[in-house]
């Protein structure tokens, strides 16, 4: 039980660090990418731990994550139910446990939230993006994230080893 409020804290320590580099980075290329750190954050969370911790960081990367991206707020709340149903059920049955599956899962969870906001935006604006924007937003992002999400496993994976909420693990032996 000790363990629980060690990996909370660290939840809440790693949200709070995402968030505010989210906030406070730049957007990228003509198309005004953020990267998503949020997102990366509650990917490695909800991957290399149980499904309550899951919950908790899919609550903040719902909260933080349509914060962030002043979206109708409902993208990363679906996409989060959504990656932690099939995390359940799918990705830890599949994947092995470790950064590259946390980037590899990141790819579609990034791109349902962007799909998600173009057809809120659609819904509720009237307006309606080109399809070529679009899919390029989409391809950049979802790469993005996805590198965004392999460096920050590493990151929240070796900051969890000194604070003691995992053990190291030969990676050759799983």
């Amino acid at each position: 039980m000790r363990n629980n409020y060690r990996i909370v804290l660290s939840i809440i320590v790693s949200f709070v660090l995402t968030a505010y580099l989210q906030d406070r980075l730049p957007p990228l290329f003509a198309y005004m990418i953020k990267i998503p750190f949020v997102l990366a954050a509650f990917v490695y969370f909800m991957f290399r731990h149980n499904l309550l911790m899951g919950i908790i960081a899919g609550v903040f990367c719902s909260i933080l994550g349509d914060g962030l991206s002043e979206s109708s707020g409902i993208a990363y709340l679906v996409s989060c139910t959504c990656a932690l149903f099939a995390n359940q059920y799918l990705f830890k049955k599949q994947l092995p446990e470790n950064s590259i599956s946390c980037g590899l899962i990141a790819l579609p969870i990034s791109a349902l939230v962007l799909i998600i906001q173009y057809a809120s935006l659609a819904i509720f604006t009237d307006f309606i993006p080109s399809v070529g924007f679009a899919l390029i937003k989409l391809l950049i992002t979802a790469l993005l994230t996805c590198i965004a999400t392999i460096v920050l496993s590493e990151i929240f994976y070796r900051f969890e080893l000194i604070v003691g909420n995992k053990e190291v693990v030969d990676e050759e032996f799983g």
